[in-house]
């Protein structure tokens, strides 16, 4: 779009003594003549425009106009950069490329090194260990579908086990933790509902379009963790697991036994998480309380027992 690019132009003029026509134009993708009457709009509208003569020569604002201080410093402007390239490592958004490239602009040559060895600091990948491409294109698929407002239709796994199609408005992507989310209006449900975008399958992006209702993530989230029966856990540790526990758990939650063992409280919903979670540790952990938690994973286990013991069934 045209404003995009004169803003662009003019974000790199403030920030850069001189450029000629011809590297706007390669910048932009557009002709040498374009390109001057962008320079002319923006002249008419308040910015001198400079012109410098000779082989060094160029564009630029006039000094006296330019500010003292830049509304945003380099680290100000890193900190931005190094969140955009975050989500850009999620989503294939050409507009997240567009963004970028006009914070890139914002530091000056004489300041590229700092912002260079400033981006090696810190670094962003919203990504998990191992994604499918189907995930990623899922993602894709659902951010450009909350982009047009557009409405989707697909199967969902919920946490018994069930699987329904839904129709859905799709409002917002939302990563929590390491888990990525959509935060939609259900059709079927007729409310806004968090779906689990690794539960979603057969993700058919429809025509029609919906207009966009008000609503905010956060509290949804909050509503949808208290409608669920939460139970009261306490579990012991063996020491081999520590570094993982102390990762996993708050300090407050953690208390040391003598023998070098960790015990550990939450309160979580009890959801089929839960078993999957806790057998995960295999051998090094033990539940403590409540007594239901600690029959049903005895009951599983004994399964399992009984599923090994035994010859595998052709």
């Amino acid at each position: 779009m045209r404003l995009d690019r004169l803003l662009s132009i003019t974000v790199i003029l403030l920030n850069r003594e001189r450029i000629s026509a011809r590297e706007l134009a390669d910048r932009f993708e557009v002709s040498v003549r374009t390109i001057y009457r962008d320079l002319e709009s923006i002249n008419q509208a308040g910015i001198p425009i400079v012109s410098y003569p000779g082989n060094n020569g160029g564009y630029g604002v006039l000094d006296t106009f330019k500010l003292d201080h830049q509304l945003m410093t380099v680290r100000d402007v890193n900190a931005i950069i190094t969140a955009l390239k975050g989500v850009r490592s999620a989503l294939d958004d050409r507009s997240i490329d567009d963004t970028l490239e006009k914070m890139s602009s914002l530091i000056p040559p004489d300041q590229e090194t700092q912002a260079g060895q400033l981006a090696q600091r810190v670094a962003i990948d919203m990504l998990p260990w191992g994604i499918r491409a189907s995930q990623k294109a899922l993602m894709n698929q659902l951010n450009q579908a909350v982009a047009e407002s557009r409405l989707v239709l697909f199967n969902y796994l919920n946490w018994k086990g069930q699987t329904l199609q839904r129709k859905a408005e799709p409002l917002t992507l939302v990563m929590k933790g390491a888990v990525w989310y959509l935060f939609a209006y259900c059709h079927l449900r007729e409310d806004f509902r968090v779906f689990r975008l690794s539960r979603i399958q057969n993700l058919q992006v429809l025509d029609k379009t919906f207009e966009r209702r008000q609503a905010d993530y956060h509290d949804h989230f909050k509503d949808t963790a208290g409608d669920l029966p939460m139970v009261d856990l306490l579990l012991r540790f063996s020491p081999q697991v520590r570094t993982s526990v102390l990762e996993y758990f708050e300090e407050d939650n953690i208390s040391e036994d003598p023998d070098g063992s960790l015990r550990a409280s939450f309160s979580f919903p009890e959801t089929p998480w839960i078993y999957s979670f806790i057998l995960s540790y295999a051998d090094q952990v033990e539940v403590l309380s409540p007594p239901h938690i600690r029959k049903n994973i005895a009951a599983i286990i004994q399964k399992l027992a009984d599923r090994y013991l035994n010859d595998p069934q052709p």
